[in-house]
């Protein structure tokens, strides 16, 4: 079995991604802060990286999930994921800028306070082991919750695909210009 897990499709902008290649900088888009009294993360460079990170701890840390780590670049991508998922749910906008009509039907309308906020809990670990079984990471394929656990593994399962999907046209559009 192999120590490190990459999904291979050369044909896919987003599965390709790095972080460190891409043309736009984060480090200065602050976040626009809610006007009640939460506080998010300060830029989007600190948003993408907060959530990289929980998810690279997840099988590079003390106490790993499993023994097959990722490639570099899919934390990274995992990431942009959270923040792409993060705006679509604040704004309802896609990777164009407009409004979409889809997004207000499937999209939760209140989870993007947390998700600005960044991972701070064991309820967030549901991102990353959604994200690692898109990816088709051996160990993460056969998630055996049952009941309302499942439903809400399912709901985060399509929310990401969505976001994957708008974050990969945003970088398709970017890489025509």
């Amino acid at each position: 079995m192999p120590n490190e897990y990459q999904l291979k499709d050369s044909d896919n902008l987003a599965i390709n991604y790095r972080y460190a290649d891409d043309k736009l900088i984060y480090f200065s888009k602050i976040i626009e802060q809610p006007s009640n009294s939460k506080k998010y993360i300060k830029t989007e460079h600190n948003l993408i990286t907060e959530w990289a990170d929980f998810a690279k701890q997840s099988l590079e840390g003390q106490y790993p999930e499993s023994n097959i780590k990722c490639f570099e670049g899919h934390y990274e991508q995992f990431g942009m994921v959270m923040l792409t998922y993060a705006n679509m749910c604040r704004y309802r906008k896609d990777y164009a800028g407009k409004w979409n009509k889809f997004y207000d039907s499937i999209l939760p309308d209140d989870c993007y306070d947390h998700l600005f906020e960044g991972p701070n809990g064991t309820e967030d670990r549901i991102y990353y082991r959604v994200w690692f079984a898109l990816l088709g990471h051996p160990d993460f394929l056969n998630q055996s919750l049952i009941g309302m656990e499942n439903l809400s593994y399912k709901i985060n399962e399509i929310s990401l695909c969505i976001a994957f999907e708008d974050f990969n046209k945003s970088l398709i559009k970017r890489s025509k210009f």
